[in-house]
């Protein structure tokens, strides 16, 4: 748990630091959103792509997902390595060790146990990369379609057609931009 906190602590400075220099030159002037930038400071440190994007509402969201992985990490390997320990102690057979914490539990549910937290550990694993890759990305699909337009000058068309060489009737769909 130590290991997070600074790594916590970490990720905010650096974003500190990388947004507090965005801003060190006095110019102001229309500001294109690059794809590419925003997936590399998602990756750099999760979240600071959608800061770029100034989607700040997403970053709650992004580190709700980091760290709830990391939780369910740390808590899955815990319990995996108290069973784990628990079967090693029942069969070394020496009789010094002894496993105190599961009196009355059979081996085979000791086991049993130890391989279920084992697989929620490894799915946590992969819910983890799962939530750091669409973190970055949701930052490259929002600053590709920063500046897609969603004025009220768009029109959508139906109507139907008929193909001369085919008996059945047909549906066009026709977009237009004004």
């Amino acid at each position: 748990m130590l290991y997070l906190r600074h790594l916590i602590n970490f990720s905010l400075l650096l974003t500190l630091f990388l947004f507090s220099s965005l801003s060190l030159f006095g110019q102001r002037k229309e500001r294109v959103f690059s794809p590419k930038t925003a997936s590399l400071y998602s990756a750099v440190v999760p979240g600071a792509g959608q800061i770029y994007n100034r989607k700040y509402w997403k970053v709650p969201l992004v580190y709700a997902a980091v760290g709830t992985s990391i939780y369910f990490i740390d808590f899955n390997t815990r319990n995996f390595k108290s069973y784990k320990n628990a079967l090693i102690a029942r069969q070394d057979g020496d009789s010094t060790t002894v496993d105190l914490k599961y009196i009355g539990v059979s081996d085979d549910l000791v086991t049993q146990n130890m391989d279920y937290y084992r697989r929620l550990r490894d799915i946590s694993y992969f819910a983890l990369a799962a939530s750091y890759i669409l973190n970055i990305i949701d930052a490259s699909v929002d600053a590709h379609l920063k500046e897609f337009d969603v004025s009220d000058d768009l029109n959508l068309s139906f109507a139907p057609i008929f193909i001369e060489n085919n008996l059945s009737p047909g549906l066009t769909l026709t977009y237009t931009l004004k």
